[in-house]
């Protein structure tokens, strides 16, 4: 958790963004929803984008996801082509 908040701090640091995969968007959420202190919001925060790779099947959790962060946050959404 700590490399993560520490690519995110060097993303604003460098102006840019941190793309990062569901699972980690997961990490995040699950984090925050325990409390734990110092850690982003993924809709909210603008440097957070999601990369979403080409899959045949999607687990239940990751189309949950998926669904929640095109909601909230359609534009930072990078899809692989």
């Amino acid at each position: 958790m700590e490399r993560l908040l520490s690519f995110l701090e060097i993303a604003e640091e460098t102006d840019r963004q941190l793309v990062l995969t569901p699972k980690d968007i997961y990490l995040l959420e699950a984090l925050r929803a325990a409390g734990e202190p110092g850690v982003p919001d993924p809709y909210a925060d603008e440097r957070i984008m999601l990369y979403v790779r080409p899959k045949a099947v999607r687990q239940k959790w990751e189309e949950a996801l998926l669904e929640r962060f095109k909601a909230r946050a359609p534009e930072r959404v990078v899809d692989a082509q």
